[in-house]
């Protein structure tokens, strides 16, 4: 770590990370929202095509649980991940 970048640790209470650190710390959560991300996608590619899949009672958890459940895991993660990164001082007597 660079001065910097111990300042910078210090001052926010928080482990500064590269993008690469970044990226491969929050890998799982980002994942995690690609899901739901693709699945709305899906639905509306289809939606506009005309050949959509109505979301009726028997359909609606077709649609919610591949949705909120990677959504609710991804924020959950996400957090886990953030805490992970709370820098901490620890009082020494090394010289």
């Amino acid at each position: 770590m660079t001065e910097e970048d111990i300042k910078y640790s210090i001052e926010t209470g928080e482990l500064k990370l590269s993008n690469w650190d970044r990226f491969t710390h929050f890998s799982l959560p980002g994942s995690l929202f690609l899901v739901p991300v693709i699945i709305v996608i899906i639905h509306l590619w289809f939606f506009f095509k005309g050949n959509s899949i109505p979301l009726v009672k028997e359909n609606i958890l077709i649609f919610i649980v591949p949705v909120f459940v990677p959504t609710t895991l991804g924020i959950l993660f996400y957090k886990i991940q953030k805490n992970r990164l709370q820098f901490k001082s620890i009082e020494t007597k090394l010289t």
